[in-house]
């Protein structure tokens, strides 16, 4: 499994747009991509779930593959 840290820098954190574009780019890869934020964690491949997560400007967020 690879995992990074990345730290949100978009003005107003992950919004619905954002969690749409992320949630496409997720899908284009044959492996399992997730989110993980303050112990919960989120699909990659589905927007909801990422919102779920309230990603805020500033937040670091660790992506898993």
């Amino acid at each position: 499994m690879i995992q990074r840290e990345v730290v949100v820098t978009r003005p107003g954190g992950v919004h619905a747009q954002v969690a749409q574009e992320l949630a496409s780019i997720g899908k284009r890869y044959a492996s399992s991509i997730f989110l993980r934020h303050q112990g919960r964690s989120a699909s990659a491949g589905q927007p909801i779930s990422i919102l779920a997560l309230a990603l805020r400007e500033g937040v670091r967020v660790t992506v898993l593959a």
